[in-house]
């Protein structure tokens, strides 16, 4: 039994129809309601009239009472049609716990909370049982206390009590002060839905809640049963990957060149070799050629999904299929989206954005025994002081970066961050032209893989409104609400470019410090990603659809690379050219004269 691997799914999970729609009504409404609360604060911050500012105020707050309502509606709808059973899934108990104790940190920070967090040490590595429930119900029961304004401190331990050697129960308590809202915002009838669906969870997951209540004192007491897993070599520190792997050979299968060199990095010192694929139809050219010891497949893919090309495994290669590990990569991973992608075959699933120390166990752990060798040594990693964390967690959230959410995905390691927003920055030209090109096109399906893409980097990068953005936009592109889509590109855009301006800033102020070494050289860079031909073939093609804007993008994108004077100045003819909308000469510039 394997990380993330399934042992108990219901057969007829997919037949609640009422649960379909409440799914899609929940998807509906919650993300306009998400662009409605991003447009009021961009109105509040950007305007310098106090009575728009105060209209922009009002309208936030009717949009929180309805989403106060959405809540309640939506609490109240599962637990009547019941879909709250557990699921039987094996996690890393440390990543679940650190997670939560991270984002609650980050929350109680802006809201000027105090935090306290007490883990124990004996609690087992790997357990089994429903991750996602552990994790709602730790978010749900101190969100109540960082929603109210009278709120000063918040605490949460964590504890464990063995059964026996194979089972036992975590024991966590939540104590906050909640007293008398100060603008009268708290709403108690939500607090005792809320309450209500955290005991509707703890119950079906066998355990016990006691809420206790002394003057403003209100402490959450819990008592979840799990299961021990029988392998416990799991670590949540990945600045040391205890193991190497050079012998042995992955194939990745991701249509997000940032994806890709993302993994590329976090495997970096296993030393395994990695085939990289952006399709499905390539990947079978190569498991045709090529042995792998393990798959990774990214599940949304244009024309071929991950289940698509699972099934065609099966069908050509079913020997390799059964000896192969194959994991399926998603950044869906409700209870939904994870039955079917394990009833389809997945060995198991691994969540996005991507934590290292998840990939270090599912690869160490999937691979023949003779192909793993254990080492010793550190990576390098940097992890800032308190102090110096601070500084640049004020100075990206100018830019609606929370770098806290970021750093999770990266261990902490604020060089591995670097990296990545670095690659952000670089591919941005090139992400952005292709965005607009569809949208101009109108190819809905491609707008909403690419949306799906950006949503994964913001996440992965702390961006958490552009998030949202993306989030929406790919949501109604699967709908085709095209007039959805049409108002939330402009806000998409402005939210992209502010995050880009961010990791700009934040990476000029850390090159400066001396510890982060750029890979603009290194060949795993977007200079593998994309070279000159391909943007110039990339470049045609937009004129060739009479699409000058995100040719001129490109164009702007290769002038800023190390090239001659006589390359530039040939670039710069093009560009005029279609300035100047004489797009057959830009064409016959870009074709006949070389630039490399």
């Amino acid at each position: 039994m394997k990380l993330f691997e399934n042992k108990s799914v219901s057969d007829n999970m997919y037949d609640s129809v009422h649960e379909a729609f409440i799914t899609n009504i929940n998807h509906s409404l919650r993300t306009p309601l998400h662009i409605m609360l991003s447009m009021c604060d961009l109105i509040m911050q950007e305007t310098d009239s106090e009575e728009i500012s105060e209209y922009a105020a009002n309208a936030r707050r009717a949009s929180k009472i309805l989403q106060a309502l959405m809540n309640k509606f939506y609490f109240y709808s599962r637990l009547r049609v019941g879909s709250v059973t557990p699921m039987e899934v094996q996690f890393p108990a440390p990543v679940a716990i650190k997670g939560f104790e991270n984002s609650t940190k980050s929350e109680c920070y802006k809201r000027h909370i105090n935090f306290e967090s007490q883990v124990s040490d004996d609690i087992p590595n790997i357990l089994i049982g429903d991750n996602l429930m552990l994790t709602q119900i730790l978010f749900n029961s101190t969100s109540l206390a960082t929603r109210n304004e009278s709120s000063t401190f918040l605490s949460h331990t964590v504890g464990w009590q063995a059964e026996d050697e194979k089972s036992g129960k975590l024991l966590i308590t939540v104590s906050c002060d909640i007293g008398p809202s100060k603008s009268g915002s708290l709403d108690y009838d939500q607090v005792q839905y809320e309450l209500s669906h955290i005991r509707k969870l703890t119950e079906s997951m066998q355990g016990a809640m006691e809420l206790k209540s002394v003057d403003n004192l209100k402490t959450l007491s819990f008592e979840l049963p799990f299961q021990i897993a029988e392998n416990q070599d799991y670590t949540d520190n990945v600045k040391e990957i205890p193991f190497t792997a050079e012998r042995a050979k992955a194939l990745l299968v991701d249509d997000n060149e940032l994806n890709i060199h993302i993994i590329n990095m976090l495997l970096r010192t296993t030393e395994i070799s990695i085939d990289a694929v952006t399709s499905g139809s390539e990947a079978l050219n190569l498991i045709k050629k090529n042995h792998y010891d393990i798959m990774f497949i990214d599940y949304m893919m244009p024309q071929m999904n991950g289940i698509d090309l699972l099934n065609a495994i099966k069908e050509r290669y079913p020997e390799i299929y059964e000896k192969t590990p194959i994991f399926a990569l998603t950044a869906a991973v409700n209870t939904e989206a994870r039955d079917k992608l394990l009833h389809a075959g997945f060995k198991g699933f691994i969540p996005k954005p991507i934590e290292g120390n998840i990939l270090a166990y599912i690869v160490k752990n999937n691979l023949p025994a003779e192909l793993v060798e254990e080492k010793h040594g550190t990576s390098g990693s940097v992890i800032l002081d308190e102090h110096e964390m601070e500084a640049y967690k004020d100075r990206l959230s100018n830019y609606d970066i929370y770098l806290m959410e970021g750093l999770k995905y990266t261990s902490f390691d604020i060089t591995q961050y670097a990296v990545v927003a670095e690659l952000i920055v670089k591919n941005y030209a090139n992400s952005r032209a292709q965005m607009e090109a569809y949208f101009r096109q109108g190819d809905i399906t491609d707008l909403g893989i690419t949306a799906h893409s950006l949503k994964g980097n913001a996440k992965f990068i702390g961006a958490m409104a552009l998030y949202h953005i993306a989030y929406g936009v790919e949501m109604k592109s699967e709908q085709g609400d095209k007039e959805f889509i049409t108002y939330s590109m402009p806000l998409l855009y402005h939210e992209w470019e502010k995050m880009i301006n961010g990791l700009k800033d934040f990476l000029d102020t850390y090159k400066k410090s001396g510890i982060f070494k750029s890979e603009a050289s290194d060949k795993t860079s977007d200079e593998q990603i994309m070279d000159h031909d391909d943007y110039l073939e990339k470049i045609i093609d937009y004129i060739d659809d009479f699409q000058p804007e995100p040719a001129i993008n490109m164009i702007d994108a290769l002038l800023k690379r190390d090239i001659t004077d006589d390359e530039r100045m040939r670039l710069n003819e093009a560009k005029a050219s279609l300035e100047s909308f004489d797009y057959e000469d830009a064409i016959d510039v870009l074709k006949h004269k070389e630039i490399k």
